[in-house]
């Protein structure tokens, strides 16, 4: 599920027979239904996406493949195998850019002209898949379920790539979920016993 930017009040949601409904928020509305492959075999949809200024969304199948949709006309701009395996997560990364991640420990930054521009490094040597990804001024921050955090920036095209694993001092249990604070910056991390931790 995402929403659209303002000053829209429609949220759109993947279903299960490879469709998104638009659901006007204000009136408690269904709006139009959109298929969104053209593939058969493209499975479930995972995750899906809209960029900041509205114009594309971006839907993640469990067979890895990658749509991009034109919001201002529904229409099928592109599909393209994206992952050998489950797309975890879409995120926008700029108005023409998306983040994926997969169920095989890869994450992609893709443009929409469905080239790679630049495979992200991931914590692969720790054996543990992806978990949730957030993008926060160009800085994309991704968390794995061995409460590791990292940051991936690009500067010249080059990524750059630092992480962090949080000890059982610092957090208590096994992370299941983060989210950012933009305006300090901040992270609230989710455990799996019910706590939930700021960190600065």
């Amino acid at each position: 599920m995402a929403t659209l930017p303002c000053p829209s009040p429609c949220v759109v949601a993947g279903m299960q027979n490879a469709t998104v409904r638009f659901i006007d928020a204000r009136e408690g509305n269904f709006g139009h239904t959109w298929r969104v492959t053209s593939n058969s075999l493209a499975g479930h949809i995972r995750s899906l996406c809209v960029t900041q200024d509205g114009t594309s969304m971006a839907v993640g199948f469990s067979s890895g493949f990658l749509s991009l949709v034109d919001l201002r006309g529904g229409i099928l701009t592109r599909q393209w195998k994206a992952h050998e395996a489950d797309i975890i997560q879409v995120k926008p990364y700029t108005n023409s850019s998306f983040v994926t991640s997969s169920s095989t420990q890869k994450m992609e930054l893709w443009g929409h002209d469905a080239v790679s521009l630049c495979s992200l490094s991931t914590l692969t040597g720790s054996g543990e898949s992806i978990q949730s990804i957030h993008v926060h001024d160009k800085v994309i921050v991704s968390m794995a379920a061995n409460n590791r955090i990292a940051w991936h920036t690009f500067t010249d095209k080059e990524p750059t790539y630092t992480h962090l694993r949080l000890g059982g001092d610092v957090f208590k249990g096994n992370m299941t979920c983060f989210g950012v604070l933009p305006l300090n910056r901040g992270y609230l991390l989710g455990s799996d016993n019910g706590n939930i931790t700021l960190m600065g």
